[in-house]
């Protein structure tokens, strides 16, 4: 576990979609092996590779482990801006969820953000790449009830 946890590769198979068939009234996090891939942060879905609606690649992910990894960096090196829209990324293709993030941490990414992500009527958000970082930041802000928004 040592060995992928610190980037080390791995190349199983599993079809999720085919246990929660055979496992009538379970749900995937019953799945044995959705533990281990939590850990690696891997999440399995219940749909299959010809969902109408695929998660697209996206190269820039190559440069993290995990998702865990990413907001990490984000808390740790607040100008990385690029890291909120791979983190918005992320929260909205699995579900409005980080799992194993803590709530913590991501308030501390939120409260950190820097004035021009945060739009306001005198200031709107005009650049494309500023409006990704903008939601990414939204969606973090989503998982935390009762948290104040920036600005």
């Amino acid at each position: 576990m040592e060995y992928l946890q610190s980037g080390g590769g791995l190349l199983c198979g599993s079809t999720a979609w085919g246990w929660m068939q055979t496992n009538k009234g379970k749900q995937l996090s019953d799945f044995p092996f959705t533990y281990f891939c939590n850990n690696l942060g891997v999440k399995l879905t219940e749909s299959t590779a010809n969902c109408p609606n695929p998660i697209p690649f996206r190269s820039e992910l190559i440069n993290f482990k995990n998702i865990q990894q990413a907001v990490d960096d984000l808390n740790e090196n607040p100008d990385e801006k690029e890291l909120y829209s791979i983190i918005g990324g992320a929260i909205k293709a699995i579900g409005d969820a980080l799992p194993d993030v803590s709530a913590e941490t991501l308030e501390n990414v939120v409260t950190n953000a820097t004035e021009d992500m945060i739009p306001d009527h005198s200031c709107p958000i005009k650049d494309q790449k500023c409006r990704e970082q903008s939601q990414g930041l939204c969606s973090m802000l989503c998982l935390l009830p009762g948290i104040k928004a920036p600005g």
